[in-house]
């Protein structure tokens, strides 16, 4: 049978089992092929199979976008990816913010897709004896013409952060924990963003508010002398979820997982789960369901439930029936786990924000003899594609005398860059990593020097204080101890 009489449903299944590459290749060779490679079908199924980091929004079904718009997408992807991988990535550009730079940076953290970045700094003012946070929102579509889109200001010092958009970006809602001297508490702030917006600029229009709460921990079920410290924040559209240590007296510390809507300011604790309870547990909100992982005994636990009804459905109302004191698991879509050995001297590091995996990495810094990182993935999605089903590890070798510090892991899970500090001589580099899916359980692994301790850059990677990164646009944000804060974009 000659090529041009393979019908055209079997040549797309055919193309559906290459990689993207290939179909970008195949296009290049006649007419037929460049159509048949076009197919809307082939690209969505092409993408599903890929282990690209691709730049679609969260909130974005694959299947809403046409074949140009994927095919775009992952020629940028792959670029991004050959020079990722290169022995010394190529710098585009470097860009400034025009922060505050009266205070250190407490937290740098990307909105997935790199275009917008939540700066949170702490503020100490003598005068008047108290701690301030202040938050900002930056607008980095267009890094030429940055913008500071939203700033607010806090009485507290800062716990932790979280920050979500929606409506295509038109919408944030941005969550920090707060301790004023005596308790926990959490101030809720949602504006509508639009591209007049400048916080900067004392002439700008003011963003249109449309949640400002505050909203405190509710009292401990189990002991009202009991402290309750907010470790964790993690919100997706108008979910939230706060980890939250519970100190008492003359007993060990647990943890306790907190639900909240921040549209109605509704929350309470959820209850202990019909399944074996994680000791300490930690959240995260994504895709309308809640990932819950830590230790139980010597295994790393991962757990995917389902949301309940009133934070699932935007819709829905409580029944005078239904309370939030005692909030019920919803159902357990997947269990993970993995050997990790808990050990104390082990540092476990995981990002704020997780879509289809959740990679964690355990820098054990103890062994002098062979310190190493282990590199963890579980599959966060059901069913898509032979190798995301699988949890999978790879170990990373590091070098003696270091101390590991910064680590921003990204969205999917597949890149990651953190901070090398050597103990002998004092001095810094950025590490970073990638990581492919195989077929047998496996990781293929790319490491290497993301930017060494005297980059080609108007600073010094020894002064850099904070970081964060974003996977998908290959994008970097450095705080440095000075004040200054600079974006890299590599090509």
């Amino acid at each position: 049978m000659r090529l041009v009489d393979v019908p055209d449903d079997v040549f797309l299944q055919i193309l559906s089992r290459l990689t993207i590459q290939d179909v970008l290749a195949l296009k290049q060779t006649c007419r037929g092929l460049h159509a048949l490679g076009s197919s809307d079908y082939l690209w969505h199924r092409l993408v599903e199979r890929s282990d690209l980091p691709l730049d679609i929004p969260a909130d974005t079904p694959m299947a809403q976008l046409p074949s140009e718009e994927l095919q775009r997408l992952a020629i940028r992807a792959i670029r991004l990816q050959l020079n990722w991988r290169r022995p010394s990535s190529k710098i585009r550009r470097t860009t400034s913010l025009p922060v505050p730079s009266d205070s250190l940076f407490e937290l740098l953290q990307f909105v997935p897709g790199g275009s917008w970045l939540l700066v949170v700094q702490g503020v100490l003012r003598r005068f008047e004896h108290r701690n301030y946070t202040r938050a900002s929102l930056w607008d980095l579509s267009d890094i030429e013409h940055t913008r500071c889109a939203v700033m607010f200001e806090f009485i507290g010092k800062h716990r932790g952060s979280a920050v979500n958009m929606s409506d295509g970006g038109s919408t944030a809602t941005i969550v920090i924990a707060l301790n004023n001297g005596d308790k926990d508490f959490m101030q809720i702030r949602s504006v509508s963003i639009d591209a007049t917006t400048d916080a900067l600029d004392p002439m700008s229009p003011l963003p249109l508010m449309i949640t400002s709460r505050r909203l405190d921990v509710p009292p401990l079920p189990s002991d009202d002398h009991a402290t309750a410290l907010i470790e964790g924040l993690s919100v997706w559209e108008n979910g939230l979820v706060a980890t939250v240590a519970v100190i008492a007296p003359d007993q060990e510390i647990t943890s306790r997982v907190l639900l909240a809507d921040t549209r109605a300011g509704a929350a309470g604790w959820m209850l202990n789960g019909p399944d074996q309870p994680i000791p300490l547990p930690q959240a995260r909100l994504t895709h309308h369901r809640m990932v819950v992982f830590g230790y139980l005994r010597q295994d790393f636990v991962v757990r995917i439930y389902g949301l309940p009804p009133w934070l699932a459905h935007a819709g829905y109302r409580l029944s005078q029936e239904e309370s939030l004191d005692d909030i019920s698991w919803g159902p357990l879509i997947t269990h993970h786990s993995y050997p990790l050995g808990n050990s104390m001297m082990d540092t476990v590091h995981i990002p704020p924000v997780s879509v289809d995996f959740l990679t964690i990495m355990v820098f054990n810094e103890a062994d002098l003899s062979q310190p190493l990182a282990r590199v963890v993935r579980f599959p966060l999605m059901v069913g898509q594609g032979p190798f995301k089903l699988q949890v999978v590890c790879t170990r990373v070798p590091l070098p003696l005398d270091t101390s590991i510090r910064s680590v921003s892991i990204g969205t999917t899970g597949r890149r990651a860059v953190w901070m090398e500090h050597n103990l002998e001589t004092t001095r810094s580099r950025l590490m970073k990593l990638e990581l492919g899916g195989t077929q047998d359980s496996t990781l293929e692994l790319s490491h290497g020097i993301l930017l060494p301790s005297d980059p080609p850059l108007p600073f010094s990677t020894d002064f850099c204080h904070s970081l964060a990164f974003d996977e998908a646009t290959c994008r970097l944000c450095l705080g440095l101890f000075d004040g200054r804060l600079h974006v890299v974009d590599f090509l």
